[in-house]
């Protein structure tokens, strides 16, 4: 009765988290501000051309390696974002999630994709860590998610 209990819980939780953490669509609409080379940061937004996320580094010489993956109900139209060589993207076998894996020196890499709504689940790493969530920089306004991973809210409104 106890594991029965302790599962019924940790799933609870599980979809609580989700379902409750997901920023809303209007949070996340809108570039936020960057410049190549001079912050470490991650920039997700939406706009009238779809999703996007951006990755830039301080102007050091410092390779970084930023990877992960972008989870929703149905990828689109992927894009990579001035990719270079050895960098990678690909969308999984069921069209839901799209992986990533750039390294970037003092300029900007990323990827364009389309999703018509739902939630959008982001798990976003730096040199094989969570990016930190004050280093991720969310629509317009360049709110920092909460959690990560995070989730922000692409229903229609």
């Amino acid at each position: 009765m106890k594991v029965v209990r302790a599962l019924f819980v940790a799933v609870g939780v599980a979809v609580s988290v989700g379902t409750a953490l997901a920023m809303p669509n209007e949070v996340f609409q809108g570039k936020p501000t960057f410049t190549a080379g001079a912050a470490l940061g991650a920039y997700v937004w939406h706009d009238a051309d779809g999703q996007h996320v951006r990755f830039t580094t301080v102007e050091n010489k410092v390779v970084r390696r930023f990877s992960g993956k972008v989870c929703g109900q149905e990828i689109a139209a992927v894009q990579p974002v001035r990719a270079d060589v050895g960098d990678g993207i690909r969308v999984g076998p069921d069209g839901h999630c799209v992986m990533f894996d750039f390294k970037t020196n003092a300029g900007v890499d990323g990827f364009d994709f389309r999703m018509p709504e739902g939630d959008l689940v982001y798990d976003l790493n730096i040199d094989g860590a969570p990016m930190p969530v004050n280093k991720v920089h969310i629509g317009s306004t360049g709110t920092s998610p909460k959690n990560s991973p995070f989730s922000l809210n692409r229903d229609a409104k």
